[in-house]
């Protein structure tokens, strides 16, 4: 005789109809498991599972049971139960009571010392920045304080040199930047005439 699968799902126009039937014990968690990763979940749909199938079940069974029910109804899914047995109902109904919730705990902030914070962090901000423009400034004063007192340290031909560096090396790409306006503005017209 060969052995049924612990779970058959059928679709129909209500939704997903998860017939669960056999053994529901601690020796048989890990095929019961097996046998739930084959049950795709889809969001916001309908799911019945009727347990009138199982011969034998205890808590572990009846937990795996409840994890899997849990995970449908988190991707909003409309899960029901139906044949249960009295004494199915009577352990599910412990199980669910007693069944760990994952309830993040929210992060309590005070208001001032939030608000101190954000005052240190801008008042760090502000004093690299200024920092760095003190800095600028006093490099450049001491250039040109060091020119005015000796005029010799001026190297013209140099800075002649680097003047036309920056200015002459940039005009290729200046060219083809604005070639490159040039034809996209005019591919623009184009489309619109």
């Amino acid at each position: 005789m060969k052995k049924q699968p612990p779970l058959l799902v059928s679709q129909s126009s209500e939704g997903f109809r998860v017939i669960v039937r056999g053994k529901w014990v601690k020796e048989s968690i890990s095929t019961l498991q097996n046998a739930f990763e084959t049950l795709t979940c889809k969001p916001h749909a309908s799911y019945t599972f009727d347990v009138s199938g199982i011969e034998t079940f205890d808590t572990h069974g009846i937990m795996l049971l409840l994890h899997h029910i849990q995970k449908l109804e988190k991707e909003h899914c409309v899960v029901h139960t139906t044949g249960e047995s009295k004494a199915f109902e009577t352990l599910f109904s412990i199980c669910k009571t007693h069944y760990p919730h994952e309830v993040p705990q929210a992060k309590k902030e005070l208001a001032l010392l939030s608000f101190l914070e954000n005052v240190g962090k801008t008042m760090i901000e502000g004093y690299k920045t200024l920092a760095s423009f003190f800095s600028f400034t006093g490099e450049l004063s001491h250039a040109i304080s060091t020119l005015v007192v000796k005029p010799s340290t001026f190297r013209l031909k140099a800075t002649l040199y680097h003047i036309e560096q920056s200015g002459a090396g940039a005009i290729p790409i200046i060219l083809l930047t604005s070639f490159f306006n040039w034809c996209g503005h005019r591919l623009s017209r184009c489309g619109t005439a």
